[in-house]
């Protein structure tokens, strides 16, 4: 097969038609103060796949047809290759407030994946590779390698077990310290391995699902020195209890339990960052019209340290999201959440987050599809007078050509507004993306 050569805009790039496809979307900046956790790599975004939420909810049942013998399990699998590249120009690639510099990347992402189309009982098996390189700063440079597994297995009409399996490397490449701005954390190396089990209920009068989680987070800084106060393990138990009150309306409660521990008794201050955080939601689900879909949860995060010098935290928190459908060629996805989150920034003993956004999709012909994105983040430390707000929008188009083949579009606006001096920034994106399937 010959290789796809496209050119954007002056920039010229190949892809080989390989293998696992990113979105199209703008990859978001995420918070600079402790890039592990606020970037959702830690065990809460490990939940295993499976049932689905709204079939468990309004008690809908599994089948059960006959499954493929043992003989024939792994050739039942369907082979699935990927392959994308972007070019990106960006107004401000150190997120920097007095520091400014335009540059342009190429990013490749090839993958493979194998997955089943059974009707009972799921698998899905893969591997993905990126690498993201800039013209003239080398030390925004990123790779990132990722191997996962997960699936289902349905005992009866009513239980079913699920699991996931994860490893991944991101390397952030920040070699050049010439070029590093303060603004941004110097770490080169992540490390995330983890996994996850669910023993899940589905039936009468109520569906029930369990989940334990399991993380373990390695980082190193530039020169491959090991950084041992912010390596840990990250534990996590939550079980969500459902309730069907109507046949459109569900009721539900959801306690979970995370406990960090770190790989060092104290951190480069002397403190014990090991925590455990209690949370607990309740709720409800209500499927308004067979267009639109409500959920809404509101409860408490009071998160409890190993170290008497830091305070113990109580945080509101909230996990409310909106779907509506209004016709076939339009969605809109609305999200809010507040919560707590643990951190090693010196000084601070936790973040009270919340997040928003709003997300319209509309089908322009059965080939173009054109989206939208408005969104905010706020984060307030503990122990301090400062807060950053974070807002951003942006817009694109996306064009399927066959099965095969989609090009993209989008441009993206982020600003954060900080107390502290000199962590605002706002930055100007514009991507253009190709992606292939096989």
């Amino acid at each position: 097969m010959k290789p796809v050569i496209a050119s954007l805009s002056g920039l010229v790039f190949v892809t080989v038609l390989a293998v696992v496809t990113p979105t199209f979307a703008a990859t978001p900046y995420d918070h600079q103060y402790d890039p592990v956790y606020d970037s959702g790599v830690v065990t809460k975004n490990l939940t295993p796949q499976g049932v689905s939420l709204g079939d468990a909810l309004f008690g809908k049942s599994q089948t059960s047809t006959p499954q493929p013998k043992i003989g024939g399990f792994l050739s039942s699998l369907k082979l699935r290759a990927n392959a994308s590249t972007a070019a990106e120009y960006t107004d401000n690639v150190k997120l920097s407030d007095t520091a400014r510099k335009s540059d342009i990347a190429n990013t490749t992402s090839v993958g493979v994946a194998a997955t089943s189309d059974w009707d009972r009982h799921a698998l899905n098996i893969g591997v993905n590779g990126t690498l993201k390189r800039f013209k003239d700063s080398s030390s925004e440079n990123q790779d990132g390698f990722h191997l996962f597994a997960n699936g289902k297995v349905d005992i009866n009409d009513a239980w079913s077990l699920t699991g996931n399996l994860v490893y991944g490397k991101d390397t952030l490449g920040r070699d050049d310290q010439q070029e590093v701005s303060t603004t941004l954390s110097k770490l080169r190396d992540i490390e995330n391995m983890g996994g996850a089990v669910g023993l899940n209920y589905n039936g009468y009068p109520f569906s029930v699902f369990t989940n334990a989680a399991y993380n373990h987070i390695v980082i190193e800084k530039m020169d491959n020195e090991a950084l041992g106060y912010r390596d840990r393990d990250v534990y996590r138990y939550s079980t969500r209890i459902s309730y069907p009150v109507t046949d459109d309306i569900a009721v539900y409660v959801q306690p979970a339990l995370s406990h960090e521990i770190y790989d060092v008794d104290r951190d480069q201050s002397g403190i014990n960052r090991d925590n455990k955080a209690y949370e607990v939601l309740g709720g409800i689900t209500y499927k308004v019209t067979e267009l639109t879909t409500l959920n809404f949860g509101i409860g408490g995060v009071r998160r409890e340290f190993e170290d008497s010098r830091l305070d113990d935290a109580q945080t509101l928190a909230l996990d409310a999201s909106l779907l509506w459908t209004p016709t076939d060629d339009f969605t809109l996805n609305a999200l809010l959440n507040r919560t707590n989150e643990s951190t090693t920034l010196s000084g601070v003993n936790d973040i009270v987050v919340t997040r928003g956004s709003l997300v319209p999709s509309l089908s322009l012909t059965e080939e173009t599809i054109a989206s939208a994105e408005l969104g905010f983040a706020e984060y307030e430390f503990s122990n301090t007078s400062f807060t950053d707000h974070d807002y951003f929008g942006g817009f694109g188009v996306n064009y399927l050509w066959n099965n095969a083949v989609n090009t993209g579009i989008r441009y993206r606006y982020y600003t954060r507004l900080s107390d502290l001096f000199n962590r605002g920034f706002y930055s100007n994106t514009l991507l253009f993306t190709l992606s292939c399937s096989l």
